[in-house]
């Protein structure tokens, strides 16, 4: 019997290093964060097939930047063999279109507030699947990294296709975030970089083998507490990155900025084309890094991984 409303929330993510590497089958290494997408589904009883969609944070969402949540919600209830009427609300305080997963968060929390509703606790397996099929009206090759980090919280090694290993740290650190403030789209940067592949095979075969091997190192780095070494490796990744294409001068201004503040690393997170950098440095530098990021245009805070995956809340 379905409750008249039912409300969930799931983490933002940054990808630590692997970014685009990953689609192509490499490991790559994703941290949940601190901010989190939440999401009330609520019940309309007369209104068979209606949903109605609301964005606390896009007041004047167009339709088709509000598609992606109607398709989350269809995409639970056909799994349920249901057709119902929903109004479903949204407030996150994961930017938008920044590389932080912000639209993952919200169709993961929507699938499972739907779930909710009707008394079904979804099992991890299924609301990550059914939030990357509901990802790909954003994303054109989403390789899953976001919608799984989404669901399961704390620092994952992902690899496409194969289940997520959590890594365990006896480590309390942060990050600093960059944002560039430029709204940018993944499944561009995706086949931007798809391209490339295509154009010169054997020598992107070898960035594929240097992007592997930065993720392990990374993960010896982070077992070992090692965050002098893990800023080192950001700054050999964002160097791939940029090989790649998918930095922009945007992005470097904040990259250098961090670095020149006495960072110990830092690249860009996610899609890159603009959205966000991100920097590793001790705790008594944290203050200083941030404000030099400001100082070079970006906008930048604070972040702890969170080890929250997605929550249910009646």
């Amino acid at each position: 019997m379905a409750k008249g409303s039912f409300e969930a929330s799931a983490p933002g993510k940054v990808i630590l290093l692997g970014e685009h590497f990953v689609v192509f089958g490499k490991p790559a290494l994703v941290m949940a964060l601190d901010r989190r997408a939440r999401v009330r589904v609520k019940l309309l009883e007369l209104q068979a097939d209606n949903i109605k969609v609301h964005s606390l944070n896009i007041p004047n969402a167009s339709p088709a930047e509000l598609q992606p949540i109607k398709e989350a919600a269809i995409k639970a209830m056909e799994f349920l063999g249901l057709r119902k009427g929903l109004e479903i609300t949204v407030n996150s305080d994961i930017p938008i279109s920044a590389g932080l997963g912000s639209s993952a968060a919200v169709s993961v929390a929507t699938i499972a507030a739907v779930g909710g509703l009707f008394g079904v606790r979804f099992t991890k397996e299924d609301l990550c699947r059914l939030a990357l099929e509901a990802e790909r009206l954003v994303h054109k090759n989403p390789s899953g990294i976001d919608p799984t980090i989404a669901t399961y919280g704390g620092i994952l090694l992902f690899e496409k296709g194969k289940p997520p290993e959590p890594v365990k740290l006896d480590l309390d650190f942060q990050l600093i975030i960059g944002n560039t403030g430029i709204a940018r789209s993944t499944g561009e940067m995706v086949a931007k970089v798809g391209l490339l592949q295509l154009y010169y095979p054997e020598i992107f075969e070898s960035l594929l083998e240097g992007a592997h091997r930065l993720v392990l190192e990374a993960l010896e780095a982070l077992r070992a507490s090692d965050l002098e070494g893990l800023g080192r490796l950001f700054n050999v990744n964002h160097g791939l990155l940029s090989a790649i294409g998918v930095s922009d001068i945007s992005l470097e201004r904040l990259v250098y900025a961090a670095r020149a503040a006495g960072a110990f690393g830092a690249k860009l997170t996610g899609g890159g084309g603009g959205g966000c950098m991100i920097a590793l440095a001790e705790a008594g530098r944290l203050d200083q890094v941030v404000q030099a990021i400001r100082k070079a245009g970006g906008e930048a805070f604070i972040a702890a991984p969170s080890e929250r995956g997605v929550m249910l809340e009646a």
